[in-house]
């Protein structure tokens, strides 16, 4: 008798949460949700799929405005003919003008609502509705389409890895300013355009696939990226492609006078695949070894002057020194950073294969 007054309320409870339990037919999961700035209030669209009872997938577009980044979801609700729900939203699309007005709150209510996944892809993008409307004119895997671009290039490396987890702890981190993937419409299709830099909350610059290439090259490094280079020996002159591009990154923190040095050391291995006819492989490799390593260390200092001029540290500088340095905070640091000193040093090491153009 004791034993079946411990299980009866166990079963009860059991079945109790059961009942709570909401299926797919009962809900409409938004997949991709994007938030913009237009006439002085929030402008959402969301697009999730819709089945029909032959299976057929199909996907319902809603928009909505509102004075707050909230209130977009509820009024959505009241839109449509079931409850709306976030737990499978698998991107974010924040359009510029709302970048650029800070997204301190939106982001942070996302965050703490338990139904957002923390892994929830973000990009920003000129304008969110129109990008997602173009894409619903397409009718086809509206919901993976975005994700899966996203995906694909952090796994490739021309992205470095971003979410809503990332991007939280940057926003509120003192020793490196966010940054998110900048998309682009190329027709109906979208495209990675760069990355979109952050001042804390608010979108400050953007810059470009080229510069990204070295930013990844200085952030964390690179296991599998691509390089290409003009190029000319023997006076003659052409493009090469670099394949493969590991990359290991060093830093050296030196004293000067009242100033702090960092040198960064970049050592690069890659494979050359792609040449014209006439590059020669024993004679012209190491002319092409310094050639790259001039053009990556002048590009690096352009970028770390831009950055210090936009008085942004998507590098996460400010982390380094904390690292590095006793009893370091913030107010030390911003009077720091706009009179650090960079120096970047490049070697690299080109392995002969491919084919001639």
């Amino acid at each position: 008798m004791r034993l079946l007054r411990i299980v009866v309320p166990i079963f009860l409870l059991l079945t109790g949460c059961a009942l709570q339990q909401k299926t797919i037919d009962d809900i409409q999961l938004i997949q991709v949700l994007g938030y913009d700035w237009k006439d002085g209030e929030y402008r959402g669209t969301a697009i999730f799929p819709m089945y029909s009872p032959d299976k057929q997938e199909t996907f319902r577009l809603i928009t909505s405005s509102s004075k707050t980044g909230r209130e977009i979801l509820a009024i959505m609700n009241n839109k449509s003919d079931k409850p709306i729900e976030v737990g499978q939203m698998r991107t974010l699309l924040i359009g510029e003008a709302l970048a650029e007005k800070g997204i301190s709150t939106l982001i942070s209510t996302l965050y703490r609502d338990s139904n957002v996944g923390n892994m929830t892809k973000i990009a920003v993008v000129e304008d969110a509705e129109h990008m997602l409307v173009e894409r619903w004119k397409k009718k086809s895997s509206v919901d993976l389409y975005i994700s899966n671009i996203l995906r694909q290039n952090e796994e490739t490396e021309n992205l470095p890895i971003t979410n809503l987890h990332t991007f939280t702890y940057q926003m509120w981190d003192w020793g490196e300013d966010p940054y998110l993937p900048y998309l682009t419409m190329d027709k109906q299709a979208v495209k990675v355009d760069g990355l979109a830099l952050f001042d804390h909350y608010k979108l400050v610059t953007k810059i470009d696939e080229r510069d990204t290439f070295i930013f990844m090259l200085l952030n964390k490094g690179s296991e599998e990226g691509i390089y290409e280079s003009s190029f000319s020996a023997r006076g003659k002159k052409g493009n090469v492609v670099i394949y493969d591009i590991a990359t290991k990154k060093i830093m050296k923190l030196q004293k000067e006078g009242a100033h702090r040095k960092i040198t960064i050391h970049l050592k690069i291995k890659g494979e050359i695949k792609e040449y014209p006819t006439w590059f020669d492989l024993q004679k012209d490799v190491g002319v092409l070894e310094k050639n790259v390593e001039k053009h990556i260390s002048n590009h690096a200092m352009e970028l770390l002057t831009f950055f210090q001029k936009k008085n942004i540290d998507p590098l996460g500088f400010g982390s380094y020194l904390d690292s590095k340095i006793r009893h370091y905070d913030e107010k030390q640091y911003k009077k720091d950073y706009q009179n650090l000193t960079f120096d970047v040093k490049t070697d690299v090491d080109i392995f002969h294969s491919g084919v001639i153009e």
